[in-house]
C-alpha cells in the first residue's frame, strides 16, 4: 500500500477581541502552546505542507513562511470552515486542535497509519482514545466519556477527512451545535431509539458511526489510537500544570 501523504492545519481561531488572553499563545515551558502542536506535525514525514488557521496579527512571526497562516473564526466549525476556504487543501486533510502541545509526530504517524487501510472506504476518521489509555497517562484527569457496548472512549483532536466533504459536513455540524441549548430539538434530530440505546449503553461504536455519519452527510469512522496526548487537550487549570512540568521535563 502506499504511503499516505496529507496537508495539515492547525485549527487556533476563537480570537476574543474583548480578551487579552488568546489560548493558542499561552506560554508553556517557554514556548507558546500551539507551536508544540505545529512542531508535531512539522515533524511528521507523511505531512507534505501545512497551515494554520487563527488571527494572522497575533500568529504572525512564529514560524518561517512555510507555514501557512489562514483566517480563523469565533469557535471551532467556524475556524476549520473558513480555514478550508482559505488553506484550498488538494490531497487529504489532517486537522489537529491548537491545545494539544504533548502531541508527538509518532502519535501522528500512528493514527495516519491506522487510517491508511481504509481510505476507500471512508471520508472522515476521527481518532478517539480508550478510558483505561487515558487514565494511565492522567490518572484522574477530567474528561468526557463516551459509553458505549466496546469500552469507554474519549473524543481525540486529529482527524482525517477528504477536503470535499468538510465545507457541507461543517454547516451540518454548525447546525447540530446549534440545537445543543435545545434538548428536545436535538432529540428530535438524533432520534429517541438511538438516544435509549446510548443511556443504557448498548450503543456500538459501528452504530454511533452509522448515525452521525447519516446527519453529517459523509462516511465516518472512528479510529482508537494507543497514545493518550492524542486525546489530551488542555481544558482545566491541572492540566496546564502537569503540560508544563512534562515538557520541562523533554516529553
Amino acid at each position: 500500500m502506499a504511503e499516505l501523504n496529507v496537508e495539515a492545519l492547525v485549527l487556533a481561531g476563537g480570537d476574543d477581541k474583548r480578551s487579552e488572553e488568546y489560548r493558542p499563545l499561552r506560554p508553556l515551558a517557554g514556548y507558546p502552546m500551539v507551536t508544540y502542536v505545529v512542531k508535531a506535525l512539522r515533524q511528521c514525514p507523511a505531512v507534505q505542507r501545512l497551515g494554520v488557521a487563527g488571527p494572522r496579527e497575533r500568529l504572525a512571526g512564529l514560524w518561517e513562511p512555510e507555514i501557512e497562516l489562514v483566517p480563523g473564526g469565533n469557535n471551532l466549525i467556524d475556524t476549520l470552515e473558513k480555514g478550508l476556504d482559505a488553506f484550498q487543501p488538494r490531497t487529504w486533510l489532517l486537522v489537529a486542535t491548537a491545545d494539544v502541545p504533548l502531541l508527538t509526530p509518532v502519535a501522528v504517524g500512528d493514527f495516519l497509519a491506522r487510517c491508511t487501510p481504509l481510505l476507500a472506504r471512508y471520508d472522515f476518521f476521527y481518532s478517539i482514545v480508550e478510558r483505561r489509555v487515558y487514565e494511565a497517562f492522567c490518572p484522574g484527569g477530567r474528561r468526557t466519556y463516551v459509553h458505549l457496548r466496546e469500552g469507554s472512549f474519549t473524543g481525540g483532536n486529529l482527524f482525517l477527512v477528504r477536503p470535499e466533504v468538510a465545507v457541507p459536513a461543517c454547516r451540518r455540524g454548525a447546525d447540530i451545535m446549534r440545537l445543543r441549548k435545545s434538548p428536545v430539538r436535538l432529540a428530535r434530530l438524533i432520534g429517541p431509539w438511538f438516544l435509549l440505546r446510548f443511556l443504557l449503553r448498548r450503543l456500538s461504536l459501528a452504530e454511533a458511526e452509522a448515525r452521525f455519519s447519516s446527519l453529517l452527510g459523509l462516511r465516518g469512522v472512528t479510529v482508537p489510537v494507543p497514545h493518550a496526548a492524542v486525546g489530551f487537550d488542555l481544558d482545566h487549570p491541572e492540566d496546564f500544570v502537569l503540560a508544563e512540568g512534562l515538557l520541562q521535563k523533554g516529553f
